[in-house]
């Protein structure tokens, strides 16, 4: 396994910490998009960021842990493209299965006097409280979050590390992946090329390669390796292994960060109200407001 980040310190097991790490130069990857004037308004130079972990466990080691599903009709759009076996319906079982399984999706037991003022709000302008995993996803509801126990439970903590002492297992650390080599004729992955240390590495492989690297740079990397668009790689100097529309009808779902409130009474938002009675708690039971994001 190899990771281009660090290993996933446990001030971030603890949910309270989030906001401090989300974004954090180490823990993730800064991607700039190309500078408009139609997005990302509120930032200079219309450039939106967008951050992906860095790290064992990848984003989930260091988002705000909130778990929904993607809308029917994304995946119903998908099989009636053609992609069988993508209908909301065929992939729901798997949804099931994963959310009871490793990565536990879990009700947070914590709340906050704002939070029943925020609902009597919703119903007043006309929304109803919703199961988030109905067909219906317009209205409010009390989020679910990837946590057990009151402890951020990432794809690393819930996969790799019941499994990570394993013989047959090595994982290297601060290792970035540069190239995926890939023979010409059969067009069959052989080896990987990683930097370590400012090192320059080669791993050759036997049996299969899993490229992981996220929505950036996993096309990236394929694009690097010879597997594109050929006028692309062409213009840089990239052998072509197989000309592909590799990196292109990327979508991202829309976002808004910049709603704000002033609150008369913040209570547990103020960090000098967070008190030892409370991380006790959270040591002792795992609730409060320390396990909530």
């Amino acid at each position: 396994l190899l990771e281009a980040g660090r290993e996933e310190s446990l001030v971030q097991s603890v949910p309270l910490t989030a906001a401090a790490f989300y974004g954090r130069i180490g823990n993730n990857w800064e991607y700039p998009s190309e500078p408009s004037d139609t997005v990302c308004k509120g930032v200079p130079g219309g450039v939106c960021l967008g951050f992906k972990g860095r790290g064992l466990g990848g984003t989930s080691s260091h988002n705000f842990m909130l778990y929904t599903r993607s809308h029917h009709r994304d995946f119903d759009g998908w099989a009636s493209d053609g992609n069988y076996g993508w209908s909301y319906r065929e992939v729901l079982p798997y949804f099931l299965k994963a959310e009871s399984s490793y990565v536990k999706v879990s009700s947070n037991t914590f709340e906050t006097p704002m939070i029943s003022s925020v609902l009597e709000v919703a119903r007043e302008f006309g929304y109803r409280a919703i199961n988030p995993f109905d067909k219906v996803q317009l209205g409010f509801y009390r989020a679910s979050t990837t946590t057990l126990k009151g402890q951020r439970n990432s794809a690393a903590r819930a996969y790799l590390h019941p499994v990570r002492n394993r013989r047959n297992l090595h994982i290297s650390m601060n290792s970035i992946v540069t190239k995926i080599l890939i023979d010409p004729d059969t067009k069959t992955a052989y080896g990987v090329q990683f930097t370590k240390n400012g090192v320059s590495h080669t791993i050759l492989t036997k049996k299969e390669i899993i490229l992981s690297a996220g929505v950036i740079a996993s096309p990236q990397l394929l694009m690097l390796s010879g597997i594109g668009p050929r006028h692309h790689l062409e213009s840089l100097s990239i052998p072509v292994v197989k000309s592909l529309s590799v990196g292109y009808n990327l979508h991202d779902h829309y976002g808004y960060t910049q709603l704000k409130f002033n609150l008369r009474n913040p209570g547990t938002f103020e960090p000098h109200k967070t008190t030892a009675q409370q991380f006790d708690e959270y040591i002792s039971n795992g609730t409060g407001p320390f396990s909530s994001p």
